[in-house]
């Protein structure tokens, strides 16, 4: 059967993927998660093209049946948690419900036949039989095409529910029965000694409605089980099974009664058209089949046989017998009134409306077809126990059929929907049933949008989070993919007029929308591997937003961890698109204001690895790696310099030299010095305390006079080196605009910011005294204006942040008036930007704390943290020099500070530092001084 052999076909081609690592340990589907088997699909079918999008269904069908099975295991497993057991068995059915709507779509969209007319039999001068003629009315009604897909759909599921067994040669789940056990044995024994009244007196199959009296009650139970597996078997679309089945237990007028269209029926769909096809591909059972409807000429016996059935099931049905015998009979000749009292579920509706509207449009459309004589009229000499008189005025079908019948597709689903309402008051899983009808009835856009509608709109597009549960929002991926797959394709077999080609269509736009939503599961989820299959279907600006959310989640994840998602990433999207986004997420990392410092210090440092795992973006790492170095540097604490000799010694790789110009290179190499003196010097800091003498052994004393040593002498070589110093302004090439923009955070001191507070215990900021910071920055700001030179630009904004208030500060100018150097402008700019980063706009007692420092010019950069960092250099040799002093330890060291800063020309300092910074010079440089001069003291 064809089903089956597509199955075969997906099970057969199963191949593990190289993004998952469970993927690789197994073949077996079964042991991997959903995601995991939907993901292999995914990239077969919409990735490596190895897998059609029909066959596809298939697979996925499958998938969902293996989950919830197993579902439904661990549910049986737990009843004796009622909430848990009641919420698997839920989640379960959601999942059948799902593989019904893979199977359906595979029924719409597959190379699926659903009426397989017979081959061609040779030396066969014969017409053709009405099954053939019927098939052959089907394919040419598309609608009736579309129905008769639907039959076979909801018999397949049937008869997959059935457990067919080749083996066995039969459904285990309609029942065992016991050869020739409808004899009615019990019943005719009990005539025979006439201990019971009120049964039946005759044996005759019509004996109970002519008498209007029952069998013995053990054979009223049997005829009930057999009528129900009877019912079971004809609702799979498999007549001939349930004549065996009689014929098996003795009934064979019974087996007889449900033939009269033939063997499989006038109208096979799916599997049993498949046997048909194959029982007739003989030519004696052709012959057969077609002496057998031309036996007299005429056919009227088929619409004596429906008439029949008509009739039988009216006298079943009101004389209450049964009504499984009586929608049996009413589903032979589309009786539609009495085939629902035996539906148990919506399929059962759907099947009972489809397959009854099916058999009658055809009915109809053959009634006026002559083919050699053989008419489907009745002939105006049959006459038969008034059954003429019984029959409407132009034969079959009768009207009582005709009134009940809905006029279109669009009505059975009406009535269907509106009986199965009145059945099931509250109906979670409604939505899976409403799709299957548009999909039936083509509406694929409005699929879509129904689908977007239960993903978003409760809830999502409000900023909650979304009211439907991750099957559907797989589920719902998927679906857009698929459809996106399969109507783009040529010779699609869907009937649809939605526009997929317009990337920017309603289409593909929620297509998007829900392959974003359900990558946004997958992060929250963990699978992270699963996420490159769908993130390179989403267009450019959706896939570089998704994919930055997903290497943002990932930033604190171990470096092995980050270094597979790059790797995932490049084998699904182009390198170009990945560079781009790699570079958006580095951008982005500097942008985000709402952390507090060390996690955005964090974040920072973290971008930048994805920098150094792609060939593509190594040009970029030297160039990142400066700013990280300025703004750490700058921010000149004890968390800083820790954070700095992480990144410099553990992120950047080795051989960065070839990864950036030569003078970035040099530059990190500069920041390297610079690191080497802040880690002695807060190595120091952490040992001396609070510099009481007093409270340290001789040995402790030892270690921190060392260690002073060691910082004062690498401080001393980096103030007697050409530490990041710049050419003159005038070999700097002016560009039309500079640039320096500042965002900072202000802190609070416990006292007045001075040099001994080298790592300051500060608080946050109230409300008030962030306004205070505020005006007196502002204020400063309004004072430079006036004294700066024509085209000189600052601006100052404020957000906040989750400590303190942040501060954005820029400052440059975009064009020279007349009278005013280019130079001249960059001095200013650097000056301006120096004192800021000083805290000379701050009021006493705070300070700020730099989290971003940017130019548009690199050699700008670097003589404004010349200007900030060495003057702090200077005050921290100095503040050694003092300790030494102390004890007499190399007194003559960094004495020559005070000459190299006070040194005019090229070599000198003097101008870099401010005027605090002087005097604070000057204090430290008198301490170191007295301190030498007490210890000679202390020594005569």
């Amino acid at each position: 059967m064809m089903t089956e052999v597509a199955r075969e076909s997906v099970r057969a081609n199963a191949f593990p993927l190289p993004f998952q690592e469970d993927v690789l340990e197994t073949n077996n589907l079964a042991e991997l998660s959903l995601e995991s088997q939907f993901a292999r699909v995914a990239e077969r079918v919409f990735v490596s093209n190895s897998l059609d999008a029909e066959t596809a269904c298939l697979a996925l069908e499958q998938a969902c049946k293996s989950q919830a099975e197993k579902i439904q295991g661990e549910a049986r497993e737990n009843m004796h948690r009622l909430g848990v057991s009641r919420e698997m068995e839920a989640q379960a059915k959601e999942l059948v419900l799902e593989s019904q709507t893979w199977r359906l779509l595979w029924h719409l969209a597959g190379d699926v036949e659903p009426l397989v007319q017979r081959p061609s039999v040779k030396s066969t001068p014969m017409g053709k039989t009405f099954r053939e003629i019927a098939a052959s009315s089907v394919h040419q009604d598309q609608g009736l095409w579309q129905l008769a897909k639907v039959v076979y759909w909801l018999e397949s599921m049937a008869q997959d529910a059935l457990n067919w067994s080749e083996e066995q040669g039969d459904f285990s789940d309609v029942g065992r029965f016991a050869e020739n056990e409808g004899l009615l044995q019990e019943t005719k024994h009990a005539i025979e000694r006439g201990v019971e009244k009120d049964i039946v007196t005759e044996l005759d199959p019509d004996a109970s409605i002519r008498q209007k009296l029952p069998l013995v009650s053990d054979n009223m139970d049997d005829e009930e089980r057999l009528m129900k597996g009877v019912w079971k078997l004809v609702r799979c679309g498999c007549c001939h099974h349930a004549a065996e089945l009689c014929c098996h237990v003795g009934e064979y007028w019974r087996a007889s009664s449900l033939l009269g269209s033939g063997r499989f029926g006038m109208l096979p769909v799916g599997n049993v058209a498949f046997e048909a096809t194959e029982y007739y591909s003989s030519k004696e059972e052709f012959e057969e089949e077609y002496a057998s409807e031309t036996e007299n000429g005429t056919s009227f016996h088929l619409n004596i046989w429906k008439w029949t059935c008509f009739v039988m099931s009216k006298k079943l049905s009101e004389s209450g017998r049964s009504t499984m015998e009586a929608a049996v009979y009413a589903a032979m000749c589309g009786y539609i009134e009495h085939i629902l009292p035996a539906c148990e579920s919506w399929e059962d509706l759907l099947w009972a409306y489809s397959k009854s509207w099916l058999d009658v449009q055809v009915h109809c459309q053959l009634s006026g077809i002559n083919t050699e004589a053989r008419v489907l009229d009745i002939q105006d000499n049959f006459n038969v126990g008034g059954a003429k008189a019984a029959m409407s005025p132009t034969g079959w079908p009768v009207s009582d059929i005709m009134e009940r019948m809905p006029g279109s597709i669009e009505e059975i689903f009406a009535s269907v929907s509106s009986r199965w309402a009145s059945r099931e008051r509250r109906n979670a899983l409604g939505h899976f049933r409403k799709l299957q009808e548009k999909m039936v009835l083509g509406n694929y856009e409005d699929v879509l949008l129904f689908v977007q509608s239960l993903v978003f709109d409760q809830g999502l597009l409000k900023g909650e989070e979304p009211g439907c549960g991750p099957i559907l929002i797989r589920f719902a991926a998927h679906l857009g993919l698929w459809l996106l797959k399969v109507l783009s394709a040529a010779g699609c077999r869907l009937q649809s007029t939605v526009d997929v080609a317009n990337e920017f269509g309603v289409f593909q736009d929620t297509v998007n929308k829900l392959v974003q939503m359900y990558i946004v599961h997958l992060i929250e989820d963990g699978k992270h591997s699963l996420i490159p299959v769908y993130a390179l279907h989403l267009r450019r600006g959706l896939l570089d937003q998704t994919y930055c959310i997903f290497l943002d989640t990932l930033s604190k994840a171990s470096f092995e961890e980050r270094q597979k998602a790059v790797h995932l990433g490049i084998s699904y999207l182009s390198h170009e698109d990945f560079s781009r986004i790699v570079r958006k997420v580095t951008a982005a990392s500097r942008l985000n204001h709402s952390l507090s410092h060390a996690d955005y210090v964090a974040s920072k440092i973290r971008s930048s690895e994805w920098l150094c795992m792609l060939e593509s973006t190594h040009p970029e790492v030297a160039e990142h790696a400066c700013l990280v170095c300025r703004e750490l540097a700058l921010a000149d604490t004890v968390d800083a310099s820790d954070s700095l000799a992480y990144f410099l010694n553990e992120v950047l790789p080795e051989d960065i030299l070839g990864m950036g110009t030569e003078e970035a290179f040099n530059e990190i190499s500069e920041w390297k010095a610079w690191l080497d003196f802040s880690m002695a010097f807060y190595d120091w800091v952490r040992c001396a305390g609070d510099e009481n003498s007093a409270e340290h052994d001789d040995l402790e004393l030892l270690d921190m006079k060392e260690k002073a040593g060691r910082s004062l002498a690498a401080g001393m070589r980096l103030v007697k080196s050409s530490w990041l110093r710049l050419p003159s302004y005038e070999d700097i090439e002016v560009a039309t605009s500079h640039e320096v923009r500042l965002v900072f955070s202000v802190e609070k001191n416990s006292g007045a910011q001075s040099v001994d507070s080298l790592d300051p215990a500060s608080f946050v900021c109230s409300p008030v005294e962030t306004r205070e910071v505020e005006e007196f920055a502002r204020s400063g700001l309004e004072t430079w204006n006036m004294n700066s030179p024509t085209g000189m630009v600052f601006a100052l904004d404020t957000y906040p942040s989750e400590q303190n208030s942040l501060f954005e500060l820029k400052i440059g100018f975009s064009s020279t008036s007349e009278g005013t150097s280019a130079s001249s402008l960059l001095e200013k700019l650097v000056s301006a930007a120096s004192a800021v980063l000083k805290g000379e706009l701050m009021p006493d007692g705070y300070f700020p704390i730099v989290r971003v420092f940017e130019s548009n010019h690199h050699e700008i950069a670097r003589e404004v943290c010349r200007r900030v960092c060495i003057p702090r250099l200077c005050l921290k040799c100095l503040q050694l020099r003092s300790f030494l002093c102390t004890f007499n330890d190399t007194v003559g060291a960094g004495s020559e500070i005070m000459q190299i800063v006070a040194r005019g020309g090229e070599n000198g300092m003097s101008y870099l530092f401010s005027t605090n910074e002087v005097a604070q010079m000057l204090m430290l440089e008198e301490q170191a001084c007295c301190a030498s001069l007490r210890y000679d003291h202390s020594m005569l």
